[in-house]
């Protein structure tokens, strides 16, 4: 500022900053999720039969026939299993009529229905669950799960006629 004669000052020049450089951080790595092969029963499908299955299953459809898998079985709400059920996970938002033997966890979703004997280690129920039947809860000793061996045809005819009485634990 000037006072009194003296020189007039000029402010001095403004200097912009010029912004830091974005620095962009390494993005962490992306970790593709491992899905599990899965039979997938749609929701236009009947299916007739027995299925024996290593990898996770998923009824959108109905099944009339015995499911056996060593992973997990989910019945979505809309789908349904006429015949029992041998998993080692089983999620059940659908309706089952017949009896189950879940390896570790069951959940009966808020639309699921079940009618049957059930062997469970851990059962979860939602609100709006239904359960007519028998509920056997235990730990499990050992895998329910085996891979089927293929019984010649005169064996697989007596084993229809009668059922084998068989240790779920």
């Amino acid at each position: 500022m000037a006072m009194f004669g003296s020189k007039k000052e000029t402010p001095a020049p403004v200097v912009k900053a010029e912004p830091a450089p974005v620095v962009e951080k390494p993005a962490a790595p992306v970790v593709p999720e491992v899905k599990r092969p899965r039979t997938l029963i749609g929701p236009g499908i009947k299916f007739v039969g027995n299925i024996e299955a290593t990898e996770d299953i998923e009824i959108n459809g109905r099944v009339e026939g015995n499911i056996n898998s060593g992973n997990t079985i989910t019945v979505t709400d809309g789908g349904s299993i006429l015949g029992d059920v041998a998993a080692e996970n089983y999620i059940l938002e659908g309706i089952c009529e017949g009896n189950a033997k879940v390896q570790k966890f069951c959940k009966i979703g808020k639309n699921g229905s079940f009618t049957g004997e059930l062997f469970a280690s851990t059962l979860v129920t939602e609100d709006g669950s239904e359960f007519e039947g028998t509920l056997h809860l235990k730990k499990a000793k050992a895998p329910i799960f085996a891979e089927p061996e293929a019984p010649a045809f005169e064996e697989q005819e007596a084993e229809e006629a009668a059922p084998a009485e068989d240790s779920f634990f």
